[in-house]
């Protein structure tokens, strides 16, 4: 039995950098779920920030900009380029985008149980500590992928509108189809 905790998988992460890489489009997509510190190797943070970079500069996606922009900031390897390259792109990609979250989120925790044993040798260690449950808060993937009121009370409840309420009840911003023989 392995007791290790698994807190990256460099494989995941490449073939990710390489499925925006062969298919660019996926970039907004990908982007809105992941962020630099996704990624634990440093090569694999730089290239993604290039990937970044480029989006921002209207300039597209491929082997020859990567270079460029990674060579610009002083960052281009050319051995982690080449396994990016090779690396398999991915179709349904939004698993092992949910699987860095998960590696991304144990590193966090991990990181921060070092700062709470610290907090426990503070002054004042509640104080230390609630503020580390800020930050856990702030920093893990899970959190802001769904809403998260601090109480009840902010839970507002709300009367569901319909669409033809007394003939055909179809609640309001849904996906609806109605269909009949033509």
């Amino acid at each position: 039995m392995n007791d290790e905790l698994e807190i990256y998988n460099i494989p995941f992460e490449r073939s990710i950098l390489s499925s925006i890489i062969f298919n660019p489009s996926d970039f907004t997509y990908i982007s809105n779920q992941l962020s630099r510190d996704h990624f634990y190797l440093v090569a694999h943070q730089n290239i993604y920030t290039a990937m970044i970079n480029l989006t921002a500069m209207d300039k597209p996606i491929d082997e020859e900009f990567l270079r460029s922009e990674l060579n610009r900031i002083g960052q281009f390897d050319e051995r982690i380029m080449v396994e990016v390259l090779t690396a398999n792109p991915i179709a349904n990609i939004t698993p092992y985008i949910q699987e860095l979250a998960k590696y991304k989120d144990r590193r966090t925790l991990l990181g921060l149980s070092t700062q709470f044993k610290k907090a426990a040798q503070a002054e004042d260690p509640i104080n230390a500590a609630k503020e580390l449950i800020v930050a856990l808060e702030e920093g893990m993937s899970i959190d802001r992928r769904l809403p998260h009121p601090t109480n009840h009370e902010e839970i507002e409840e709300k009367e569901v509108e319909f669409i033809l309420k007394d003939w055909l009840p179809i609640p309001r911003n849904t996906v609806s189809l109605v269909t009949a023989p033509g």
